[in-house]
Formats: C-alpha cells, structure tokens, sequence
C-alpha cells in the first residue's frame, strides 16, 4: 500500500483559521443545536482526551452542549479541559450504568441528542474498553426509545483504524451507527486502500472525512518558521517500556550533537507518559546537564544547551503539563523527534523538521502506513527511522542529524487541518437529519 502522494490539499470544507470560525455552512448558525455526549477512554499519555477536549471547545463554540463521559484515570490525563465542559467521571466499566442513571432522570435535565464514540468501533470489538462503549451506545437508543424521541449515534475514528478487516461483531456493532467522522484526509491516508472491496463497500455509506484534528493555532500558523533553539521528544504511549531506550539513546546522543552538529544550544524538552520514566530519566538527565554547562565551547560563547522533563499524567507528580503548553512548544520547535502518531501530524501542520519513529508492532501497523505517508509527502522536512533501527543509539544520533540537514522548505500540509470545525459542523448537520459534507471528496455523505 502506498499513501501520502504530493497532492494539491482539498479544502472544500471548512476554512483555516480561529476555533468556531470554520463553519462552511451558511445557515449553520440558525440551526437547533444538540446536547453532544463524547464517550472516551485514554491509558497512554492522553492523546485520546486532548483530541475530546479540543472537539468539545468547536462544539461549544458553534452553540451545542457538551459532556464527556470518561473514567476517572482518563479525566486526570489532560488537567484543566480547556472548552470547560460537563465532565462526568466514572469507575471503569461502569459509563454504561451511569448513562442509564443520568438519562432517566427527569431532574437531571439531561437527555442527550448525539451520542458520540471515541475510536470505536473501528477497533478491537472484543476488548474491555469496546464492550464498555458498546453497553453504552445499547443503553442510550433503549433509553431514547422508550423516552419517545431519537437519538444519533456516531463514531470519532482514526485516519487509520486499528483493524483492517470487519469481523462479524465489528459488523453487527455498525448498524447501531448512523455516521462514523473519520479524523483524516481521504486525499493523504484513504479507507478504501485499507480494506477489503466487501469491507469498504459495508462502511462507505457511514464515512464522513471531517480532516485531521489539530491545534487550531497549528492550522492558521505562518508557514515561515523562527528559530526558537527548542526542540520537542515525545514518543507518547503512556508508560510503554519500550520508550524508555529510546528516550535514553536520544539525550545521551546530545553531548556528541552540540559537538559536532548544527542541532546544538537548543533546549530539548521531553514530554514522558508517567512518574516511573520521569524517575528513570532524570539522573541520566542530571548527569548530561553537567557535562553540557561545562563545555569551553559554551563558557566562550555564553550559550548552552538544556534538557528539560515534564509528565503528561497526573498520579503523583502532581499537576500534568497541559495539551496547550505541548501544543505551542510543539508550534514553535526548530525539531521534532515522535512516533507516528497525533503529535506527528501536528508537526507536519505547523511546518516542523520532524524524525518520525513508528511504533510498528502493534496496531496493524497503523503508525507505519502513516509516517510512511507524511515521509512521501514532506520529504524536505520529515524523515522516518525505523523503530528496529533505532534500538541502536548511533542509528539514532547519526538520523537525527540527518534529520535536521535536511532542506527544510516551508511546505503546507497536504492534508485538511480542519477537522475540529468540521466535525463539530457535521455533528449538528447529522441532529437536523441533514447531511454532513466530507472533506477531500467533493460529495455530502448519506447520514
């Protein structure tokens, strides 16, 4: 499969620019605007919430109610949301039970009118996590029915799902749904090279391509770049252990770079998943700090280089670096080194010189198909380093270097950036029973 060809972006959706000014639709404003409930789950470092949190501003924005329906390890992964919405923080495994309890309370005035997934269904069907989601969206149609008024159901899924073939429970799971917003491009990843013909002729009708969901400010950013001397690690994951040699093999690979590279005097912030890294880190972090305020080299020109730490999670660091601090670090980095995630599409957005390093074993190899694609894209600003070769440290440095030489012209996004507005568009389309337009194809989706 080959994705991520160099293709004029297709903006006939939406427009670039501030949250809540994206709308295409003329008329959208005087429309009745929905009680929008997103039902998520994060256990990694909470890229699943930031993307909740940055939907439920554009909601909010455009005039609809908002709740979010989490557990309550997933509600700390974030800090403080930034749209500031009802948040209804639960045990694991128990949403469900909760839904129930809120709808059926008439003095609880909360009688939502879309009901809006996270990931699923387009996963695993049979995981906890799925089977959670599952006794929701089944709760809230029986709950709705019997109240005697309806209720959308729709799925906030990847640009790339994690499974690449519908099964028989992924395939009765589907007809609870009336849409599925796709977070991605069909010009830059399509879900029709993803599946089976069977398969995308059974998920065709429910597609709706809403563009990638970025941090607004990425999205309106002045393609022409500063050098702001900061440079931005994250490999996500939560507390994946197999972070851990890489994040080691990065910082002790700066001594050798400020020597003898261009990469030098910057300060490297490291955004880690958990208290159990940020405590394996910080001596090696220590001990690089020294040797690195004790350079002639710095003493001569007053410049140094620094190594910074922070956590996203909560538990006992205290409070997590907030997804707006990351966001605008991120914005303004002279270099970037991630996995083939979120953080590397938002890189690519905001014009950042980025080492991708996919996390290839799991997942049906959902971050290789996407660096691969942003590699062939922006070759002048991305490089991918495969995580098999990255367990060497010399692999490491040596890419990183690489990296950061490479002819870095000032190249837009070959993809919509403007997925939060659209989504939040179509969302309100879908509770007047109109139908939402999808990005990049030029055609309204059937609702």
């Amino acid at each position: 499969m080959t994705f991520g060809k160099a293709v004029k972006p297709h903006r006939p959706f939406g427009q670039r620019g501030r949250t809540g000014s994206a709308s295409p639709i003329a008329d959208i404003a005087t429309l009745p605007k929905p009680h929008v409930v997103i039902l998520v789950n994060s256990w990694g470092t909470g890229a699943h919430m930031v993307v909740a949190d940055r939907l439920s501003q554009e909601l909010q924005q455009q005039g609809c109610r908002v709740s979010i329906l989490t557990d309550e390890y997933s509600s700390k992964l974030i800090g403080k949301f930034s749209g500031d919405p009802d948040v209804i923080a639960t045990p694991f495994g128990r949403e469900a039970e909760y839904l129930r309890a809120l709808m059926s309370d008439e003095k609880a005035d909360f009688k939502p009118d879309v009901l809006l997934t996270e990931h699923f269904p387009l996963c695993n069907n049979s995981s906890p996590l799925a089977q959670n989601m599952l006794a929701c969206v089944k709760t809230a149609k029986d709950i709705a029915k019997a109240q005697g008024r309806d209720i959308k159901i729709c799925g906030l899924v990847r640009d790339i799902p994690t499974i690449q073939k519908i099964d028989e429970p992924c395939r009765q799971t589907l007809e609870e749904f009336n849409t599925l917003l796709v977070r991605g491009d069909p010009s830059f990843v399509n879900y029709r090279s993803l599946f089976a013909p069977t398969d995308f002729k059974l998920l065709e009708p429910k597609l709706c391509y809403s563009g990638y969901m970025v941090d607004s400010a990425h999205a309106a950013a002045d393609l022409k770049r500063q050098e702001s001397n900061n440079v931005v690690v994250c490999l996500g994951g939560g507390d994946k252990a197999d972070n851990d040699p890489l994040y080691e093999g990065i910082i002790r690979s700066i001594p050798t770079i400020e020597r003898q590279h261009a990469l030098r005097h910057k300060t490297w912030h490291f955004y880690v998943g958990s208290d159990r890294q940020l405590a394996a880190l910080r001596p090696i972090v220590d001990e690089i700090n020294k040797h690195s305020e004790m350079t002639a080299q710095e003493r001569s020109t007053g410049k140094k280089t620094a190594i910074e730490l922070d956590v996203f999670n909560q538990d006992k660091y205290g409070q997590a670096i907030s997804s707006d601090v990351f966001a605008s670090t991120l914005r303004h980095a002279d270099f970037a080194i991630c996995r083939g995630g979120l953080t590397a599409i938002e890189a690519a957005a905001a014009n950042v010189p980025t080492l991708v390093i996919p996390r290839s074993h799991e997942e049906q190899g959902e971050q290789d198909i996407r660096a691969d694609a942003l590699e062939r894209s922006l070759q002048a600003r991305v490089t991918v380093l495969s995580e098999r070769k990255a367990i060497a440290p010399v692999a490491i440095r040596d890419a990183m270097m690489a990296a950061f030489d490479k002819q870095r012209r000032n190249q837009q996004a070959p993809f919509n950036t403007d997925g939060m507005a659209n989504a939040a568009t179509s969302l309100i389309q879908i509770h007047n029973d109109r139908k939402p337009i999808s990005v990049g194809a030029g055609h309204a989706h059937s609702a």
